[in-house]
């Protein structure tokens, strides 16, 4: 049988899970969109896929906030946030994981010849455009409010790549396959289940903190 070869790429899409009617609150949002990547290969060592670590690229986009007092900021900030029609939240953290692989045959069995992963986070957040006049308690309101903030969306972009991290190890443990077929669904199912599952685990982390504000994002 002569060797061949197979890519394809999978971007996976999953609703948003944020609740609406937190004001002040951080949030999460999965989704996929088709952007350059970053890519980590894996490579066949014998008949097993050797994994590398994740790559991983992170953007924050940053919307300005305005005001002096407590009152002033919180309504900057609802007004500023890029999303204030959709939903009441300070934060979000959009993460997603494309991934591809490459096959060949040998004998009757056909094995990964080359598996990439990349992970891709971005984060909007608020920055505050502090005045002279703002108090010294106003100021550190905020500081410990973005303090909270980032810990609340650092915590999403951990499960983003721990996700990524055990698409990897599990990839490396799938035996080869009689068909192309056969190998193809086999990385799909995995890449699909794993997303399925830390699309649950983001849910659970937005109870376990109620959306930040268990952590202290919340402002005033």
């Amino acid at each position: 049988m002569l060797a061949g070869d197979d890519t394809f790429m999978f971007f996976v899409l999953h609703s948003n899970y944020r609740v609406a009617g937190l004001p002040g609150f951080a949030g999460r949002w999965i989704r996929a969109t088709a952007l350059p990547i970053a890519v980590t290969l894996m490579l066949v060592v014998g008949n097993r896929v050797q994994a590398g670590n994740p790559s991983s690229q992170v953007k924050t986009n940053y919307y300005k906030v305005t005001g002096s007092t407590p009152h002033e900021i919180r309504h900057s900030i609802d007004e500023a946030r890029p999303w204030k029609m959709r939903q009441n939240v300070d934060a979000q953290t959009h993460w997603h994981i494309d991934w591809k692989f490459s096959s060949n045959s040998s004998g009757d069995l056909w094995r990964l010849k080359s598996f990439e992963l990349a992970v891709q986070i971005l984060i909007d957040f608020p920055i505050w455009d502090r005045p002279p006049d703002a108090s010294d308690e106003v100021i550190a309101r905020w500081k410990a409010y973005i303090a909270a903030l980032w810990k609340h969306e650092n915590g999403h972009r951990a499960i983003a790549h721990t996700a990524a991290a055990e698409m990897q190890r599990r990839i490396a443990r799938l035996r080869p396959a009689t068909t192309q077929q056969e190998l193809r669904k086999g990385v799909d199912d995995i890449c699909r289940r794993v997303i399925d599952e830390f699309a649950q685990q983001e849910v659970q982390y937005e109870k376990e903190t109620h959306h930040g504000a268990g952590q202290g994002a919340v402002f005033p």
